[in-house]
């Protein structure tokens, strides 16, 4: 997964720098995002605490990498070569209130796609999207173009919120969760602690996208 994650990044970043979007879509197939959000949702609506932290985790590492990447190969390059900031770039490097809405539709989307059986890899692609660019582009203008970091992190963690968000309301609206009566009750308390967590981040992102930077 780690390695699909490191290919999908040098991919995607190949195609920032050229300013070529047909690159980036090409990255997002190999990009293993989705997995890890959509097993976090499940897990929610479950109950499973355990799987929820595994999942939470993993999406922790799999970031971290695809930050840590862009700014290792972003950082290597500029000794070699003047890098370009592009349209690519620069339209993520500006947060919104928007994104978060586009972010919680998809993550919704994504949810009733895997329930009517859409292939995983149409779906994994709208997640990776949402997560994989901006997550690189943090890094990326930390290396080229510093006064773009702020904004770029904000919109990634807008987007892993609100997907994560839009992910368990698609998990609710399924009726997804165990059969038992205390297997119910302890998935409800579960899934109404996350879903307040992720609404007071939410709302701090939301802060944070409209101050002026």
């Amino acid at each position: 997964m780690i390695a699909m994650a490191a290919i999908a990044s040098v991919v995607a970043l190949i195609g920032l720098f050229l300013n070529n979007v047909g690159i980036v879509i090409g990255a997002m197939l190999l990009s293993p995002l989705l997995g890890p959000i959509d097993s976090f949702a499940i897990s929610a609506a479950t109950g499973n605490f355990r799987l929820v932290r595994t999942c939470l985790k993993t999406i922790v590492i799999l970031l971290a990498g695809i930050v840590l990447i862009a700014f290792v190969a972003s950082y290597l390059l500029s000794f070699a070569m003047d890098l370009p900031i592009t349209a690519e770039i620069l339209s993520r490097t500006v947060a919104s209130p928007v994104y978060v809405i586009m972010a919680i539709l998809l993550g919704f989307a994504v949810m009733i796609a895997l329930s009517t059986g859409i292939s995983e890899n149409i779906a994994g692609v709208a997640v990776a999207a949402a997560l994989l660019p901006p997550a690189m582009i943090t890094k990326i203008a930390l290396a080229v173009y510093p006064q773009g970091a702020f904004g770029a992190a904000i919109l990634t963690l807008e987007n892993v919120a609100g997907l994560m968000a839009g992910c368990m309301i698609g998990g609710i609206a399924l009726q997804v969760g165990p059969r038992s009566y205390r297997e119910k009750v302890t998935a409800k308390t579960l899934a109404v602690r996350i879903g307040w967590v992720l609404v007071i981040l939410i709302i701090m992102l939301l802060f944070l996208s409209v101050l002026p930077i």
